[in-house]
């Protein structure tokens, strides 16, 4: 994406959303649903509200991480597999769908897709943060632990720490000493503030109250130590 693109306002409304299901839910639910999932850091600004950076596939959060889902009739091994075969599909290269639905790794998926151009850079910029949104929001409504783990940032702004990308990220490193500090940030940070949107969509549905209560109980943001801006 291009560094100056506008910045847009990331929300569900008038979005095609999935309907509310039963898949992805096991009631008998307890806290080791998400005892193998990585825990991101948090930090916390100088008013003490935390940030939970992410990046890389170790964190669920990233678009890299392998959760696999069904959309259009099509399987995906990550979020990141979707939007880049959309990204090629749209965009008049329909000749690469099948190398890229044929393709795990995301890092060669990514790859495939960043060779071609994109002829209407504006239309896709409309279009792209929406592709996102779709497929993230799949992506935790079929996984329960994924989802329980995203509650469990519930108050915490996400923020993904890309220091090469200042659209989806914030331009930084996730041990840069200054994340924490948001008024240093160098991108617009668009996959947080759709992971956020998501969050406050999924805590609203009835299905997942009791996941929404249990992960109020163990928020990584009060399991994790604190580092305080500047230290």
């Amino acid at each position: 994406m291009p560094p100056n693109i506008e910045k847009k306002e990331v929300t569900l409304k008038n979005q095609e959303v999935p309907e509310p299901i039963s898949k992805g839910i096991n009631d008998d639910l307890s806290i080791d649903i998400v005892k193998d999932l990585l825990n991101p850091p948090v930090l916390f600004s100088s008013d003490s509200q935390p940030i939970i950076p992410f990046f890389t596939s170790k964190y669920v959060f990233s678009n890299h991480y392998p959760a696999k889902f069904t959309l259009v009739n099509h399987d995906y091994h990550c979020t990141e597999q979707y939007y880049q075969f959309m990204k090629v599909h749209t965009n008049e290269r329909k000749d690469l769908d099948q190398k890229i639905l044929e393709e795990s790794d995301p890092k060669i998926i990514k790859k495939i897709a960043d060779e071609i151009e994109v002829p209407d850079l504006e239309r896709w910029s409309k279009l792209c943060w929406k592709v996102m949104l779709k497929c993230n929001l799949e992506k935790y409504m079929t996984h329960q632990n994924l989802r329980v783990q995203l509650f469990r940032t519930l108050g915490a702004t996400l923020v993904e720490a890309s220091p090469t990308d200042d659209y989806w990220g914030v331009g930084m490193s996730i041990d840069d000493p200054d994340l924490a500090n948001k008024s240093t940030w160098k991108g617009h940070n668009m996959m947080g503030q759709v992971l956020m949107e998501i969050r406050d969509y999924l805590v609203g549905l009835p299905e997942f109250e009791k996941e929404v209560a249990l992960a109020k109980k163990h928020l990584i943001a009060d399991t994790q130590t604190r580092h305080k801006e500047g230290k």
